[in-house]
């Protein structure tokens, strides 16, 4: 967070708190399925250098 410069705008919670409400479903089986993800979430997702959860 640090180096993004992320402090700035957002607390540690507030990061947290964005990229729990992904939701993802996982049946036995099968491919594990998430829900929307919000253009803020993957702005996230890539400043932190993480791959975003696929839609699939």
């Amino acid at each position: 967070m640090s180096d993004q410069k992320l402090y700035k705008t957002m607390t540690m919670q507030e990061l947290i708190d964005d990229l729990d409400i992904i939701e993802c479903f996982g049946h036995s089986g099968h491919r594990t399925h998430c829900g929307e993800i919000s253009k803020k979430q993957k702005l996230l997702y890539a400043a932190l250098g993480v791959e975003a959860p696929s839609l699939v």
